[in-house]
């Protein structure tokens, strides 16, 4: 019996491996496999015709549009610029404006001081004269999460605008974001510093391509980055021309719907402007938007917003006011400036509480046999071995203590 069931299970099993070989073949009939790479390296043909591809679908949603509003506001904001920002539109639309040729310029200053909106200016200016294309991007959609993420992201964006077959400007606001810290072990900019200035210098005699750079301060970025851009900076400050800040204040009430009432003549306006003790386009257009809110609690079923004296005095008086709470003047807080102090604070707690630890123990080592604290000369004998500093943070630090332990004794709670 034992040697007829071995004989049946093995034709089972040769049975089975028939059937399931008939299959296999049977489905691969069926259905052919296709196997493709998983990546396929691209020609330099293949890279240039996907050129529209790609920027259709990634690079083009950075590309600017300018409505008839921006157009009048662009080119005012032009029109009072430095002439070395005029410069920049005449040397990239006249060869022989320039023999020596920079392919960037970085604008610094304060925020509000119409670095991003000039930037948008020109761009706009070349796109009109001489039809270049133009990729504004801010540094925060570039910024990664994980090491040297930016630098990659960085990368992949300046590939793409080099392969271009037209004519290119990059602005990318906020630049300083990207490249502060890089010899900061805390920080992972020095691969996206090295990424951009290499990228510049390959570029810097292509008359086909110019990068501008915004940025609130210049003083944390890299050295190397500094002397290439030494001779190419732009600075910007807060207005002090008393008929510009009129100019562009007038002209947020120069449309149809909203109008200054003609009793704010250049006089009443500068007094009243003058009251801010630092000024920015930032700061105008901010006010004029107070000043038509103000406006509206007054009268709301008015079509045409007319600003009188009364609400411009009280759009200002609110604005300072606004300004004071927010605390505008005081100057922001670096990255490395609050990791010193979160240090600081650290070593101080540790100090305090080793200090603590260092009493305790004093006391506990001479404590009478009946477990009394110290009294007399054998505190004086314990308060010796502790220097005048750690009794200070001693005192300091018990110094809440103390009082809540005083509270609870007169019969009530201090939190």
């Amino acid at each position: 019996m034992s040697y007829t069931r071995h004989v049946i299970f093995f034709a089972l099993c040769v049975a089975n491996y028939s059937f399931t070989m008939e299959s296999n073949e049977q489905t691969r009939q069926r259905r052919p496999i296709n196997i493709k790479p998983f990546h396929t390296p691209e020609t330099h043909e293949t890279s240039s015709s996907n050129y529209q591809e790609r920027m259709s679908s990634e690079q083009k949603t950075h590309s600017l549009t300018f409505t008839e509003d921006d157009i009048k506001e662009l080119k005012m904001v032009f029109k009072h610029s430095p002439t070395r920002a005029k410069n920049i539109v005449k040397r990239l639309t006249n060869p022989n404006f320039s023999t020596n040729y920079s392919c960037s310029s970085f604008f610094i200053g304060v925020p509000g001081s119409g670095k991003t909106s000039l930037a948008k200016a020109i761009a706009y200016k070349l796109q009109k004269k001489a039809q270049w294309e133009n990729q504004f991007i801010s540094s925060s959609e570039i910024l990664g999460e994980h090491r040297n993420e930016t630098a990659i992201q960085l990368n992949k964006i300046l590939k793409t605008i080099s392969a271009s077959p037209k004519k290119q400007i990059l602005i990318i606001d906020e630049l300083n974001q990207l490249l502060e810290h890089s010899s900061s072990k805390n920080h992972d900019t020095d691969a996206t510093s090295k990424t951009l200035w290499s990228f510049l210098d390959r570029q810097n005699k292509n008359r086909n391509f110019f990068f501008i750079g915004t940025m609130n301060s210049a003083e944390n970025l890299p050295q190397p980055f500094k002397s290439r851009i030494a001779g190419q900076c732009i600075f910007f400050s807060c207005l002090t021309d008393k008929s510009l800040k009129n100019t562009i204040f007038r002209s947020k009430f120069s449309t149809q719907f909203a109008q200054l009432d003609n009793s704010i003549d250049d006089t009443y306006l500068t007094q009243q402007l003058d009251k801010l003790s630092t000024c920015t386009g930032r700061d105008l257009c901010n006010l004029a938007t107070l000043a038509e809110d103000i406006y509206r609690e007054y009268d709301q079923k008015s079509t045409i917003i007319i600003i009188n004296k009364q609400h411009l005095a009280e759009a200002i008086n609110e604005y300072i006011n606004t300004l004071k709470q927010l605390k505008y003047e005081k100057i922001e807080e670096t990255d490395e400036e609050r990791q010193e102090r979160f240090h600081k604070e650290n070593l101080e707690a540790q100090e305090k509480h080793f200090v603590q630890q260092q009493m305790i123990q004093l006391e506990l080592q001479h404590q009478t046999a009946g477990g009394y604290s110290l009294t007399g000369h054998r505190k004086e004998q314990v308060a010796a071995l502790i220097s005048d500093e750690q009794k200070q943070i001693f005192d300091d630090m018990m110094q809440s203590t103390r009082a809540r332990t005083a509270a609870q004794n007169k019969g009530g709670w201090l939190w």
